[in-house]
């Protein structure tokens, strides 16, 4: 008897139990958590007290943006009583990392005094990217054991289970969306008939954010049921990209070789080699599990696959060992940052890697059969490193924090050159916290300097928690912020006192007219009819100028943009002597109403740096 999808009874794929197709609690799943998060969007938007409270809001809006979708899947896969077991697991997980999120965006004068909503109401993307592969990972090894029954499950059902979470959640996400443009279409094929209702409707949160959440649903749904249509994008992806690995494997190689008679040197001097080689890695890991498979193929892979999937194994090893050097050299020299923190975590699952399919590749037997273990081995490794991450224990802003103060207290990094604004604006509550003891430190042979420059620092948040507005740099500093190309000009006094908050829309100024620490090479020269030369601002090696005149009145303004292309030194060099001529435009403007419309030639367009 053939199974309908959406009948009462079916057979579940995984579990091979019978059991319901879940269509409508699933679909009631779906309009609730989109009414949910419709309500917390409410609570944001009107900066309610409950929204304003971010240790509470931020936590809440995350479970339940991440965790309904688990319950969708599960519905069918779990008994109910474990569903919610396993749902209320996940759930205080999530809310534990939504907390500490919260928590480390906080000034900590704000919340002493209980104002815990003063600087976040939503997540942070670091927040909603590590919850969401714990969820992943975590969910996968869960529907795995309950399958088995069995705390640790056969690979096979991992495999299975995981790749099918996978690819159903990228596929609801893709149907989801495209049901969403078809409304939009449907919404423009009435607007040719002046019936705007169903514009207005994709306009209002209370509509799209239920109707995008039930839709997600329905394709988790949909995907669940027709199993062999997911095995069947599954075999197809895992084809696709084994047969890349060939290729991989020559050009890592090649890498190695090479490396082997150049040296490190060239690596070391382009400053991110260390995260190339790890993504390399990932890229790796991929590909030999994309020709692994459920590790029940090995005897039908053709041999180059399988050879390629040996050498990539045992090529892991020195690819890792050369990223570990590399930041072990950068952590020595200037000690952790949180970008250097992350490097480490991704290192220690990059070594597992590493380490466990070398063992793999050298067993004998059954090819390459040890990397099931490996594999399921390394994701609860994944799970703990993550959890550590993104919370106190290894959080990367108090890792970064406590090694910068360290090495700032003993002496290895003079306070002039310490970034005190980085504790203050950039390190959430443990670089504000840091900030308060060292405005207090009293046994550094630097104490005054280190008071001072962190009183400074402290500063540049405002008394809500915000960063507070920085004074407009005065004509001393501007012209300090200047480095004239021009031999034998000087820029116009009037220049520098100019009331720059006045004169132009500020996003349009370069960053060394409205900061205190950024530099532009300044031209003075003449440009138009004007006795008044002409001040160009090129902001460091930035391709685009600034150029500026006085009006009527003697104020500057900016009057016109110049793009001199990328590694144009040679033009630089010519517009910095004087050896370059005005020419007139190639097109007249046309003038209608008062209002100029410019011409642009487009036959001298990408002409590139060639003089």
């Amino acid at each position: 008897m053939r199974t309908i999808p959406g009948s009462t009874h079916h057979q579940h794929p995984d579990t091979g139990q019978p059991g319901r197709s879940g269509l409508g609690i699933r679909i009631a799943i779906g309009i609730v958590q989109g009414l949910l998060l419709y309500g917390l969007y409410r609570e944001a938007a009107a900066h309610s007290d409950f929204a304003r409270n971010s240790l509470v809001f931020v936590p809440l809006l995350l479970s339940a943006l991440l965790v309904p979708p688990l319950a969708v899947v599960g519905i069918t896969q779990l008994p109910g009583r474990r569903l919610l077991l396993w749902g209320a697991a996940l759930a205080a997980v999530v809310a534990v990392l939504g907390y500490h999120d919260a928590w480390r965006q906080l000034d900590p004068a704000a919340l002493a005094a209980r104002q815990s909503g003063v600087l976040t109401s939503y997540p942070s993307m670091r927040a909603v990217q590590a919850a969401s592969a714990i969820l992943f990972i975590g969910f996968a090894l869960i529907l795995a054991g309950e399958t088995a029954r069995r705390a640790f499950a056969p690979y096979p059902a991992y495999f299975r289970l995981s790749w099918k979470l996978g690819l159903q959640l990228h596929l609801a996400g893709l149907f989801a969306a495209v049901l969403y443009l078809v409304l939009w279409a449907g919404a423009a094929l009435f607007m040719l008939l002046k019936l705007d209702f169903l514009q207005l409707l994709l306009r209002d949160a209370w509509f799209n954010i239920p109707v995008v959440a039930m839709a997600f649903a329905a394709g988790l749904h949909l995907t669940d049921v027709r199993d062999d249509f997911i095995r069947g994008v599954r075999t197809l992806v895992l084809t696709l990209l084994s047969w890349i690995l060939p290729v991989l494997v020559l050009i890592v190689a090649g890498f190695l070789l090479t490396l082997a008679f150049r040296g490190l040197a060239p690596l070391w001097a382009t400053r991110h080699a260390g995260m190339l080689l790890l993504a390399v890695i990932a890229l790796q890991v991929v590909l030999v599990n994309a020709v692994f498979k459920s590790g029940q193929e090995d005897e039908a892979l053709p041999r180059a696959l399988l050879w390629s999937a040996r050498a990539a194994c045992l090529t892991l090893l020195p690819l890792a060992a050369i990223a570990a050097y590399a930041l072990a050299l950068r952590i020595g020299q200037y000690g952790l940052s949180e970008r250097r923190v992350l490097m480490a975590a991704c290192l220690a699952v990059a070594l597992c890697y590493a380490i466990g399919y070398a063992w793999a590749a050298l067993g004998r037997g059954a090819p390459l059969q040890r990397m099931a273990p490996v594999n399921v081995l390394t994701a609860w490794v994944m799970l703990v490193v993550l959890a550590a991450l993104f919370t106190p224990l290894a959080d990367p802003a108090r890792l970064a924090v406590n090694s910068q103060v360290a090495r700032l207290l003993d002496g290895r990094v003079a306070p002039q050159q310490f970034d005190f604004s980085y504790l203050g604006l950039r390190a959430g509550n443990y670089g504000l916290q840091a900030l308060a003891r060292l405005q207090a430190e009293t046994a550094s042979p630097q104490a005054a300097a280190i008071r001072e420059l962190s009183a400074q620092a402290a500063q540049q948040r405002g008394p809500d928690g915000a960063r507070a507005p920085q004074p407009a740099p005065d004509a001393a500093t501007i012209a300090a912020n200047l480095d004239l190309r021009t031999p034998g000009r000087t820029v116009p006094p009037s220049f520098l006192a100019n009331d720059w908050q006045q004169a132009t829309p500020r996003w349009r100024l370069p960053a060394c007219l409205t900061s205190r620490t950024m530099r532009c090479d300044a031209y003075v020269l003449a440009l138009t009819a004007q006795d008044t030369p002409n001040v160009v601002l090129f902001p460091g090696t930035n391709a685009n100028g600034s150029v500026f005149g006085q009006d009527a009145a003697g104020a500057w303004r900016l009057i016109a943009t110049v793009n001199i292309g990328p590694d144009c030194t040679a033009v630089r060099e010519a517009l910095a002597h004087g050896t370059f001529r005005l020419a007139p435009p190639v097109l007249p403007d046309i003038e209608i109403g008062g209002r100029r419309l410019q011409l642009e030639d487009a036959r001298h367009r990408g002409v590139g740096c060639k003089l």
